[in-house]
């Protein structure tokens, strides 16, 4: 693929994306919720996700803003590299503008979220480029990132974006890997690059606990006894949450993992293995059940189109390569189930690059050829993206309900008097 055409397919969709996201109060997206307004002269970057005032918090008093927050200590890689953008661009600013930590930690959110999708966007294309053509790779870009997932948290401060993109990337590493393998053999170079690989993925971790794709992959290569790779990459991946927790020790805080500690996300399976056998039998059977039903909410008539794909005798999936996505996909509903969030949709999401991927070589190298075709449903894709979030009767968003200061600002007061 032409490096241009993707790298500009990519910033485009990207800031169409951020765009329709960072004014999403004109579409009355969730209406009677209490919104966080950022700016009161003009709906950019108003929030309309509950844990988004401790997000910004968060980042905006970094790492000192999980004392008053411990429930996102075990997540703090965008709070830190939020609070990193902000201060560089509050340094810059400061000849013409004071900005207030919030107001850094948001321009840093903003400079997080963008880059973040760019990034993601160009792994994917070349990820997708090495058994699609151009023109399908970028269509399936496109369905990435004009699905409704992506323009719901593209400019929300949370990470819940990483359920998409955190796949993205360590596939890519892989990919990379696999390669390098088939060329130059373990070179040297090759083994350092697996410990950089490994590094890289549990600093994601630190982002989002999205194991599912790493977890895959570890079983894939036990099945293909690569012993001393597999231990070599958990020794690595580890080593970020370990620097991480000495980090927090040394400035006063301990590790804390919420989703265990206080939601019992893993544990809850133990427990009732040991006590309720009968009702954990149940509870997996609801489980697939839901899996399945969440996967047409999440992906529409695509996940469909991607079953239609895998039955073709020409898909561009290898038989080994057919194994990965079959441990991907028990890893993904394995981690649905321990999570224990059945009505959250987008849990399923972490296999949207095989989804979508598939989708696109169908539909564009084998259905539609002609570019007119594919580019009319892609118009229509984005269309139904962005009209899924108005709800009628339609509300102004100086109108729509918000969540008062004051609450914000005696959040604000017991973390700066923390940090003094």
């Amino acid at each position: 693929m032409n490096a241009s055409r993707g790298l500009t397919a990519t910033i485009v969709l990207t800031l169409i994306s951020f765009l329709v996201a960072s004014h999403l109060a004109w579409l009355n997206p969730r209406p009677g919720f209490e919104i966080y307004r950022t700016i009161d002269e003009w709906p950019f970057m108003w929030q309309y996700n509950a844990d988004a005032g401790m997000e910004i918090i968060s980042a905006a008093y970094f790492p000192e803003g999980f004392r008053e927050y411990p429930q996102r200590i075990n997540r703090p890689l965008y709070p830190a590299l939020s609070w990193l953008f902000g201060a560089v661009i509050g340094t810059v600013a400061s000849p013409v503008a004071d900005l207030s930590p919030l107001e850094r930690a948001g321009a840093g959110y903003i400079v997080l979220k963008i880059m973040m999708h760019l990034l993601g966007g160009l792994a994917l294309v070349d990820l997708l480029r090495r058994r699609l053509s151009d023109r399908a790779a970028v269509f399936a870009l496109a369905l990435v990132l004009l699905h409704p997932h992506t323009i719901a948290h593209i400019a929300t401060f949370h990470t819940t974006d990483l359920q998409i993109l955190v796949p993205i990337f360590v596939l890519w590493m892989l990919v990379r890997l696999v390669e390098r393998d088939a060329s130059e053999g373990r070179s040297r170079r090759w083994w350092i690059d697996l410990a950089v690989y490994s590094f890289v993925t549990g600093i994601l971790m630190l982002g989002k606990q999205n194991f599912a794709v790493y977890a895959a992959i570890l079983v894939w290569a036990l099945a293909l006894r690569r012993w001393r790779e597999v231990l070599l990459s958990i020794g690595v991946f580890l080593l970020p949450v370990l620097l991480y927790i000495v980090f927090l020790r040394h400035v006063g805080l301990t590790y804390r993992n919420n989703e265990i500690a206080s939601m019992d996300q893993g544990t809850w399976v133990l427990e009732l293995l040991v006590r309720q056998p009968v009702v954990l039998l149940k509870t997996v059977l609801e489980s697939l059940g839901r899996f399945m039903v969440n996967a047409v909410a999440f992906w529409g008539a695509i996940v469909f189109l991607a079953f239609v794909a895998l039955g073709h005798r020409e898909v561009p999936v290898t038989r080994r390569e057919l194994w990965l996505l079959f441990l991907f996909a028990g890893a993904t509903w394995a981690q649905y189930l321990a999570v224990r969030r059945f009505e959250v949709a987008y849990m399923v999401g972490d296999l949207s690059v095989y989804v979508f991927g598939l989708a696109a070589w169908l539909l564009v190298d084998r259905w539609f050829r002609r570019p007119p075709v594919t580019r009319v449903i892609i118009v229509l894709y984005g269309a139904w993206a962005i009209f899924s979030f108005v709800h009628l009767p339609w509300v102004s968003p100086w109108e729509q309900a918000y969540r008062e200061r004051g609450y914000l600002e005696t959040r604000l007061e017991a973390v700066e008097d923390a940090a003094q």
